[in-house]
């Protein structure tokens, strides 16, 4: 009888152990939006040291440190839900590391190559902190890709959500940095590019970027090419989806001019150049399909008888087209000159 009494006993310090363990564990690891203490400041601690874009470590679960678990989730494959619980704070403090998991699929044996190819740029040091390893290029995924759209976004060379995939996007912003900043212009995050981009880089100032001693104009066009991918959308003003006149006056507004909202008022603004005469950056307008003489479509001359635009056609994104094709060739209105 003893016996039984005293494995109840035991039993019921066991349950009362195991429901107190239980309890601190849920308090500590369900973490949501607008949490705030010191659980949350360990997550956002630790996710910095993972080198997630968690903002300030200030112990409050705001948008960009939901956004960082979003991240984090994704790239551990993980239920992605921005709520932190059970399962998410196991793979965050398990010490397994979550790099193993999180290098770019496409890392490569060449690593050295921009080197060799921009030889007067020196490699980065053994000191340096670069917390990127290896060479990211276009189909790289991961949080080495992550780390390098964040870094890119805070210099001002907007390539949107930082989501660990390198889509053209991210490659038109880098090889805007690599130009910005006098570098072999290949869109490949080498080991010469990631030296300065976490080292001593230029950041992009619209006031100042003259596109390889170029013209505004151009200096637009470069700015318009980080575009390329995203999604027409009718309606759309930027940055995430755009239609035509969105789009033009989304990049003109980057350099403080002022666009009208509609393509067909847009025509008013400037002065009208032959398409002769016409130099990159110049707005250039054209009739929709079957709507006669009035203005339908705008997009943006970038040389060599192309422009870019965002096409509501086949591509339905922000796409380079040829201005010298029949179907733009008959629909192709006039041009106006904003910047000289």
């Amino acid at each position: 009888m003893k016996k039984i009494k005293k494995r109840i006993v035991l039993l019921i310090v066991i349950l009362i152990a195991v429901m107190f363990t239980s309890h601190s564990v849920f308090a500590a690891v369900y973490i949501k939006a607008g949490d705030r203490g010191e659980h949350v400041r360990q997550m956002q601690q630790r996710l910095y040291e993972l080198g997630y874009p968690v903002g300030d470590i200030d112990g409050v679960a705001g948008p960009q440190t939901i956004e960082a678990v979003i991240l984090f989730q994704k790239m551990n494959d993980l239920e992605v839900d921005g709520v932190v619980g059970p399962a998410t704070w196991d793979v965050m403090f398990s010490g397994v590391e979550q790099t193993d998991r999180m290098l770019p699929e496409s890392g490569d044996n060449d690593s050295q190559a921009e080197s060799r190819a921009n030889p007067s740029e020196p490699a980065p040091s053994v000191g340096q902190s670069v917390p990127i390893q290896g060479t990211l290029r276009m189909g790289s995924k991961g949080h080495q890709v992550a780390l390098l759209q964040s870094r890119l976004n805070e210099l001002g060379y907007n390539v949107g959500y930082p989501d660990g995939d390198f889509g053209s996007r991210t490659r038109n912003g880098l090889m805007t940095f690599q130009r910005v900043n006098g570098l072999t212009v290949d869109g490949i995050a080498g080991p010469v590019t990631l030296a300065k981009l976490f080292g001593n880089p230029k950041a992009l100032d619209t006031a100042e970027y003259n596109y390889s001693g170029g013209s505004t104009g151009e200096a637009i066009v470069a700015y318009a090419k980080q575009f390329l991918g995203v999604p027409y959308v009718y309606g759309g003003n930027g940055p995430n989806s755009f239609d035509c006149s969105g789009f033009t006056r989304y990049v003109y507004a980057h350099f403080n001019i002022t666009l009208p909202r509609v393509a067909a008022d847009q025509r008013a603004v400037g002065y009208e150049v032959s398409r002769s005469e016409l130099r990159p950056g110049d707005l250039i307008l054209f009739t929709s399909p079957g709507s006669g003489s009035g203005i339908g479509h705008v997009g943006i001359y970038i040389g060599n008888g192309e422009f870019i635009h965002a096409s509501s056609g086949s591509a339905m994104s922000v796409c380079i087209s040829s201005l010298n094709s029949s179907y733009y060739t008959n629909r192709y209105v006039t041009a106006r000159r904003i910047v000289s």
